[in-house]
């Protein structure tokens, strides 16, 4: 049994389906194994996440936080492969579009489409 601070999103699995990924209410997003619910890696964010991370067919993981920073994670890895400052708190979960841009509504109402 793992105890992890609130969780507020409902948790992306992996394609091969070994994975969960999720962001917390303080502490960051998680990587676990779906087996048996191991830590595969963790990336430490000073702020909350409520949003539902979102995983693109290349294996990023992207997710948004209260600072108002979006992330892009290596799903493998947790290893940071950007972060764009938004300004703002981002709430809602990151959408992929079919040119593989990422789009991004913050707390302020505005629409980012950041790729």
């Amino acid at each position: 049994q793992r105890e992890i601070a609130g969780i507020w999103s409902t948790a992306a699995l992996s394609a091969d389906n070994s994975m969960l990924y999720f962001g917390a209410n303080r502490g960051g997003i998680y990587g676990l194994s779906r087996a048996d619910g191991d830590l595969v890696w963790r990336f430490d964010i000073p702020s909350s996440i409520y949003n539902s991370p979102t995983l693109d067919g290349e294996g990023v993981l992207y997710t948004g936080s209260t600072a108002g920073h979006v992330f892009a994670l290596d799903s493998q890895s947790g290893e940071k492969i950007f972060d764009y400052d938004a300004g703002t708190a981002v709430w809602t979960a990151p959408a992929i579009r079919p040119d593989g841009s990422l789009l991004v509504a913050d707390r302020n109402g505005r629409v980012l489409v950041l790729g």
